[in-house]
Parts: structure tokens; sequence; C-alpha cells
């Protein structure tokens, strides 16, 4: 399953995204409960900001980005290329999971970890 940092750090302005994606969190979690024992594995892949297509237009002032990206992934501070996140969906995808049921494996650069103070 494809799910979001905003599961657990939900964006004012994608309330609804937001919990629909801690909704799918918790079916991942009861699915793989389910199917564990006949060795299916399902597990919640939860990127944060990446620089994809669906965000390209908040990419088109250079200052607004940047301010973006600080906010949105401390501690790293910029937004994942899509290529960082392969390599997270490919170990999920393979025999290297066969031990691994109901994760979800955040890929945020750190953006999940709680806020220091």
């Amino acid at each position: 399953m494809l799910g979001s940092i905003n599961q657990l750090r939900p964006a004012p302005d994608l309330a609804i995204y937001a919990a629909l994606k801690s909704a799918q969190h918790n079916l991942c979690v009861n699915l793989a409960r389910q199917y564990a024992p006949y060795n299916v594995m399902i597990n919640n892949l939860s990127p944060g900001l990446v620089a994809t297509e669906r965000n390209r237009r908040r990419r088109e002032n250079a200052d607004d980005w940047r301010r973006i990206q600080c906010s949105a992934t401390a501690p790293i501070g910029r937004a994942a290329e899509p290529d960082e996140v392969v390599g997270a969906a490919l170990l999920l995808c393979s025999e290297a999971a066969s031990y691994i049921a109901g994760v979800d494996l955040m890929v945020t650069g750190g953006a999940h970890l709680p806020q220091s103070e």
C-alpha cells in the first residue's frame, strides 16, 4: 500500500487526504494480521515530500519551494527525488521482506520524527 506522512502529520489543507491515509494504514495493519499466516505480507510505504509531477506547480517559484521543503522535511531540509523512494518499495516487494508484515515504512528524510524542543 502507498501511504503518506500525512497520516501522522496532517497538513491543514489536506485534511481529507490525511484522514484517508490514516484509514488506509489501519486497513494495512488489519489485513497484515489476516494474511501473514498465508505468507502474504502487507505493508504500507509512506513517503514524505517528493519532487513529483503531482507537486510541480509548488516548485515553480524557487523561493516558495525552498520554504516548503524546509517546513515539510526537517531535519533533512529537502524533498526526496522519486528515485530515493524506489529502494524502499523494492525492499517491500522482494524476498528480503518475507518476514515483514504490517509495517509502515516512513521514507520522509526524518520528517516523521518528533520535533525537538
